[in-house]
């Protein structure tokens, strides 16, 4: 017994090398991962934090975002669970433990069996442990850029609602001076109907055009709440934000069109690219179904002494030991793994042609709002430099004739509503150059 026991203990040492060969491959597969932690992650990790109504600057209401947008941490926490479940690749399954009693003994030359302990451990195929942890890695990649895509969405969006507000509020603005000097106007032409020194015509006409300002100032009203509605929904409010503190139109100054080009890198991009990863390790772990998965095991056999007329056999009651070693061959589900291969296949074909697209219409965008960015700024100088100053001459000269009498109040009426005029059309253009500025800055990453 002792001496086959030992010879036992020799053929585990034999085994030693394989089963430090598939150690090691633990250890490689179960190393930390590498976690790309930013600042903003650290606010994602802390209790949403209640908000207050009041805005101040648009990167106040940035970092809010950032801390309490339930669609961001919803994404965050998927990120993390696709990081944790990298650790859940099994190297090696769990090994079979058995045990079996014979309920008649087996007379053997070496004595009677009566019991066996088996033990037994299946090897998967290198390829097939290392490409489903690839798999798994790539899917955690992939939500990270979707996290980081949520990110700059959140920020564009923000922007693009502030900066909406604010052009609102400056139309306001300019349209109630367009409507108090249409009232004006509508006070003095009040007194020379009354004298009868216009028609009924002219008066009216100017009465109608007091309204349309007065219905216009309102639309724009309601707009702007409709805004602090979309911003308070954004930011997770109880209601609309209140913009009491919205900047002016000196909001719009120091546009200039971005200097950097269109980049491979914004997360969007990334995310497909570790979709196309995930994809071919798929496909790799498809293929390596087509291998067999090896397995080892060891059989020890509770044998009792020989015994013939009463007197015990010499050397008997050994214990054998039984090493055995199989291969699960794929036969039954050749075609199952066949059709695998080719869903495989086309997933990764699918992921490619989604990148190219995607990227495809990436650079359009960023194109077009480059275009669109040099129109507007063309319009900004020409506002800015030409139009508006030629028009404050007008007025200035509008303002002497009806000082000396020679103008009357309609002309100059009419020559400030032009400036005006100019005026809202300029803030209009700055709008729209924000706008593009903000794209821009999205389809860049930043």
């Amino acid at each position: 017994m002792y001496q086959l026991k030992n010879s036992s203990k020799e053929k585990c040492w034999t085994l030693s090398p394989v089963l430090m060969l598939v150690m090691l491959s633990s250890v490689a597969l179960g190393d930390d991962i590498s976690q790309r932690q930013s600042a903003w992650h650290a606010q994602l990790e802390k209790p949403p934090a209640k908000l207050t109504s009041a805005a101040t600057s648009v990167d106040d209401l940035i970092e809010n975002v950032l801390t309490n947008n339930s669609q961001l941490r919803a994404q965050y926490a998927d990120w993390k669970v696709k990081v944790a479940a990298q650790k859940t690749v099994i190297t090696l399954p769990d090994p079979t433990f058995s045990m079996g009693y014979f309920i008649e003994s087996v007379e053997t030359a070496q004595g009677p069996q009566n019991a066996k302990l088996s033990i037994g451990q299946t090897f998967p195929w290198i390829s097939k442990t290392r490409a489903n942890f690839d798999i798994k890695q790539a899917r955690a990649d992939q939500a990270y850029e979707k996290l980081e895509n949520i990110r700059l969405t959140l920020i564009r969006d923000l922007r693009l609602l502030w900066n909406e507000a604010t052009y609102l509020q400056n139309s306001i603005d300019i349209i109630a001076q367009k409507s108090g000097l249409s009232k004006d106007l509508e006070a003095v032409l009040t007194t020379q109907y009354t004298s009868a020194s216009i028609s009924h015509k002219g008066y009216a006409s100017v009465q109608i055009q007091s309204l349309k300002w007065t219905e216009k100032l309102l639309t724009l009203v309601d707009q702007l709440y409709r805004i602090r509605i979309n911003l308070g929904a954004l930011l997770e409010l109880d209601g609309p934000l209140d913009l009491s503190a919205i900047p002016g139109s000196s909001a719009f100054e120091g546009v200039s069109q971005s200097d950097h080009g269109f980049s491979n890198l914004h997360p969007k991009l990334l995310s497909l690219d570790k979709s196309i990863e995930s994809s071919e390790a798929a496909q790799v772990a498809a293929l390596a179904d087509y291998y067999p998965d090896l397995r080892m095991g060891l059989d020890y056999i509770f044998t009792g002494e020989k015994v013939v007329d009463g007197s015990a056999i010499p050397e008997s009651g050994q214990d054998p030991i039984i090493f055995s070693m199989g291969f699960s061959i794929p036969i039954w589900n050749w075609g199952k793994q066949r059709s695998a291969v080719n869903v495989a296949k086309y997933q990764v074909e699918q992921a490619q042609a989604l990148r190219n697209h995607a990227e495809i219409q990436l650079r359009m965008q960023h194109a077009i709002a480059l275009s669109e960015l040099a129109e507007n700024q063309r319009q900004i100088a020409l506002f800015t430099d030409v139009l508006i100053p030629k028009s404050e001459e007008i007025v200035q000269v509008a303002e002497q004739a009806y000082i000396s009498q020679s103008a009357d109040i309609e002309a100059l009426t009419e020559t400030r509503q032009e400036l005006l005029n100019l005026r809202l059309r300029l803030a209009k253009a700055q709008y729209s150059a924000e706008i593009q500025n903000i794209t821009i800055a999205y389809l860049e990453g930043e």
